[in-house]
């Protein structure tokens, strides 16, 4: 005689696993999607801080130029 009255398995069926599944990959995807929009934001901070620089740079270049100029009239300062 087998009595398993006081045993249950607890096993999920394919239809609650596939169901648990899908709710991880949705949080999984909420959360890649989050830090998507977080590296988008910093990409194009580091657009506009990169574009800041560069103008900033090629004034210092113009600056450089002409002070050289400056000195290349001024043999006597070399």
């Amino acid at each position: 005689m087998n009595d398993d009255s006081d045993f249950s398995l607890d096993v999920p069926s394919p239809l609650a696993m596939a169901r648990e599944e899908c709710a991880l990959l949705h949080s999984e995807l909420r959360d890649v999607w989050a830090e998507l929009r977080r590296s988008r934001r910093n990409t194009a901070k580091l657009v506009q801080m990169n574009a800041l620089l560069m103008a900033d740079l090629e004034k210092l270049r113009l600056e450089n130029k002409k002070v050289m100029w400056a000195l290349a009239e001024r043999p006597h300062l070399k």
